[in-house]
């Protein structure tokens, strides 16, 4: 390869890179939009699915994962805060924490297999190395659906916080 084309390549991703960076920190775009939030008023009323009770029917990846989450026991006290951590989400339904359940098994599972498939393919011996490699797949596979639920709370959070000027306004009126 010659060693031009590679600097060239080596400058344009870094371009490239800086480019899109300095886009999502520094232009902000739909700022104002996202300041004022979802409209209230639709157009269409009533939701797309049942149109006696507006909610839409569940899909059988719900049901599924419902399935799964009943097969994983929790206390009322955890279930009462897991409760209060979804309806702060903006997940109110009934079986809000059945399918968390459900997506929190899964992704231990799945995290747990990718780990031990990583561990089969790594050449060292070293036993302390591979336990932590699987342990680690394990507890990433528990914890972050937690880290997406908390994020998706503060960010909730934040519209809620802007656009309660526009909602006081509103009564105000």
């Amino acid at each position: 390869m010659h060693p031009l084309l590679l600097a060239i390549s080596a400058a344009l991703m870094v371009l490239l890179l800086m480019g899109w960076l300095s886009y999502r920190l520094f232009y902000k775009p739909n700022k104002y939009l996202r300041q004022l939030g979802n409209p209230v008023i639709l157009d269409n009323p009533r939701a797309p699915g049942d149109i006696a009770t507006g909610a839409p029917p569940p899909s059988t990846v719900v049901t599924f994962l419902q399935g799964v989450g009943t097969r994983l026991p929790s206390s009322e006290q955890e279930s009462a805060t897991l409760r209060a951590t979804l309806i702060r989400a903006g997940f109110r339904s009934e079986n809000a924490i059945l399918v968390f359940s459900g997506i929190r098994l899964i992704s231990t599972v799945v995290l747990g297999v990718a780990s031990l498939l990583m561990v089969a393919k790594l050449h060292s011996n070293n036993m302390p190395m591979r336990v932590a490699l699987l342990a680690f797949g394990i507890m990433a596979g528990w914890i972050l659906p937690k880290f997406f639920l908390e994020k998706k709370v503060k960010k909730r959070q934040e519209i809620l916080k802007l656009s309660l000027p526009d909602m006081l306004d509103m009564l105000v009126v």
